[in-house]
């Protein structure tokens, strides 16, 4: 079954169900895009690359706000194969599903990541939701439209800098790929196991993908 979702002019297929396990073994039941992307690119790959990172390290450098290029630039450095219609772009992060969308004229921009069908939440299930969006979810929220749960990220376009839209990415990833568990954006985890290491590695992966380099 899918879920068509309509976002500006853009419509998406987003596959119900089988959201949630996405993530989880990084396998794609159900994907936004039309095939795998091909591994992250190195700002040195192309020229291409080198003239978009110079562009948004140039901006970066000035204090410049944000704006859909830069936005645009920016997103390339996470996923090369990602896709754009005008203010949406499409990505994917360790073979999750990733949406931004900017608006330049309200100056506002999200980032969101589809999780499970709404109609398969019940009622505990919406209250640990809530609970989870005032202490464990943080800057990103659990939030339901179109009959979907999704991760989302919401934050002022022209303010936004680098390490904000790593935060916001990163967050927002981890809270779909927390739900059912820790139910968490991942920037607080405490106790035992793996979860701390593989989250922080994460957390480094984007912020070096992101960093100005001048």
């Amino acid at each position: 079954m899918l879920l068509l979702l309509c976002i500006g002019s853009l419509a998406l297929l987003v596959p119900a169900g089988s959201m949630a396990a996405d993530a989880a073994d990084d396998t794609d039941s159900g994907p936004l895009l039309p095939a795998e992307p091909a591994p992250p690119a190195t700002p040195q790959d192309t020229p291409e690359a080198d003239d978009n990172d110079a562009d948004a390290d140039a901006a970066s450098a000035s204090g410049a706000p944000m704006n859909l290029e830069r936005l645009h630039d920016l997103l390339l450095r996470i996923d090369p194969a990602l896709q754009r219609d005008s203010n949406v772009w499409q990505f994917r992060l360790r073979g999750r599903q990733m949406i931004t969308v900017a608006d330049a004229n309200a100056d506002r921009m999200r980032i969101m990541s589809p999780v499970i069908e709404s109609g398969e939440l019940d009622e505990a299930l919406m209250f640990r939701l809530l609970q989870a969006n005032f202490d464990s979810a943080l800057d990103a929220r659990y939030a339901v439209a179109n009959d979907v749960l999704w991760s989302v990220f919401i934050h002022p376009l022209s303010p936004l800098d680098e390490q904000q839209l790593s935060s916001g990415v990163f967050q927002t990833f981890t809270a779909a790929a927390t739900f059912g568990t820790l139910f968490s954006s991942g920037m607080f985890i405490y106790g035992g196991g793996d979860s701390n290491e593989e989250l922080e590695q994460l957390q480094q992966e984007l912020d070096a993908l992101l960093k100005p380099t001048i």
